[in-house]
C-alpha cells in the first residue's frame, strides 16, 4: 500500500502533465470561433491560430517568398544542367511528335481553332500590306518608265525611227505608263498579293517540322543547342520580372487565408504532428518527474 501511495503522486503528475499539454495543443486550433456567454467572450476563444490566421498567413508568405523561394534559387534550379537537358530533350521530341508536327498543330494546343484561323488571317493581311508598302517604295512605275525608255532608245538606234523618237518623245510615252503601273500597284497590289501570301502561310503552317528541318539541314544537336541558348536567355532576362508579377508571398498569404480552418489545421498537423505529439508526451514525463520529486520533499 505504501508503494502504491508513493507511486500515485508521479502517476497523477504524469496524467496532469499529459492532459495539460494535450489541451494546450488543442487550444492552438480550437475553438474555431469565439465563444460567448451573453455579451462576454470567453478567454482563449477562438484558438490561437484561428485568431491570428491573418498574421500567420502574412508571415508564412514572406518567409516563402523572401527566404525559401527567391529569384536566385529559382534561377539556379531552372538553369541547372539537368533542367536545360530536360527542356531540350522535350522540345526535340515535340518537334518529331505527331501532336506538334506543324505550326498549326502546335498553336492549337494553346488557343482555339477559331482564334488560330483569325490570327493567321490577320498575319496574312498585315504581311501583304507590308509587302505592298515595300513595293511602292521601290517605285516600280518609275523603274518601268526609265528602263522602258532606255529599251526603246536602244531598239530604235540606227533606224529611221531614231529621228522621230528623241528623249522627250520617249519620256512623254514612258512616264504616263510608269505612273499608271504605280497607281495600279497602289490600288490593287494588296488584292493581288494577299491570296498568294495566304496560300504560302497555309503551306508553311501545315508543313511538318521534320520536313523543314531536313530541307534546312538542321539536325537534333543544332536544335538542342539553339533551344538551350534561347532557354538560358529567357530565364536569365525574364525571370526577375516574372517573379515580381507572380508575387509568391502574396499568393501564399491569400491561399492560407482562403483555407477552411479544419483544412488549415490538417495542413499544420501534417507538418508538426511528430513535434506536437512529443510535446504532449514531454508533459507526461515532466509531470511524472515532478511527482517523484514531491515524494522527497
Amino acid at each position: 500500500m505504501e508503494f502504491l501511495k508513493i507511486l500515485s503522486g508521479p502517476l497523477v503528475g504524469a496524467v496532469i502533465g499529459y492532459f495539460t499539454n494535450y489541451l494546450a495543443v488543442k487550444m492552438l486550433f480550437h475553438p474555431y470561433r469565439e465563444v460567448k456567454i451573453g455579451s462576454i467572450t470567453l478567454p482563449f476563444t477562438p484558438g490561437i491560430i484561428p485568431k491570428r490566421r491573418g498574421h500567420l498567413a502574412k508571415a508564412l508568405g514572406q518567409v516563402v517568398g523572401n527566404e525559401l523561394l527567391t529569384g536566385d534559387d529559382l534561377k539556379g534550379m531552372l538553369l541547372s544542367e539537368e533542367m536545360e537537358e530536360q527542356v531540350a530533350d522535350r522540345l526535340v521530341l515535340a518537334v518529331k511528335s505527331e501532336d506538334y508536327s506543324s505550326f498549326h498543330r502546335l498553336l492549337v494546343h494553346f488557343m482555339e481553332e477559331e482564334a488560330y484561323q483569325e490570327r493567321k488571317g490577320n498575319f496574312s493581311v498585315q504581311f501583304s500590306e507590308l509587302l505592298c508598302q515595300q513595293i511602292e517604295k521601290l517605285n516600280i512605275g518609275g523603274i518601268i518608265a526609265e528602263e522602258g525608255a532606255k529599251a526603246v532608245k536602244e531598239k530604235t538606234q540606227g533606224t529611221m525611227l531614231e529621228m522621230f523618237l528623241n528623249d522627250r518623245v520617249i519620256a512623254s510615252v514612258a512616264e504616263p505608263i510608269g505612273e499608271s503601273v504605280g497607281t495600279y500597284i497602289k490600288e490593287h497590289g494588296s488584292g493581288l498579293i494577299g491570296p498568294m501570301v495566304a496560300e504560302k502561310v497555309d503551306h508553311y503552317t501545315e508543313k511538318p517540322f521534320t520536313e523543314m528541318l531536313t530541307a534546312w539541314q538542321i539536325d537534333d544537336s543544332q536544335i538542342r543547342h539553339a533551344v538551350q541558348k534561347a532557354y538560358h536567355h529567357v530565364v536569365d532576362s525574364q525571370l526577375e520580372k516574372a517573379m515580381e508579377k507572380l508575387n509568391i508571398a502574396q499568393i501564399v498569404e491569400e491561399k492560407i487565408n482562403g483555407m477552411e480552418l479544419p483544412q488549415l489545421e490538417q495542413l499544420l498537423l501534417s507538418v508538426m504532428k511528430k513535434e506536437l505529439t512529443a510535446l504532449v508526451n514531454l508533459g507526461a514525463v515532466i509531470g511524472f518527474v515532478i511527482g517523484i520529486l514531491n515524494c522527497f520533499i
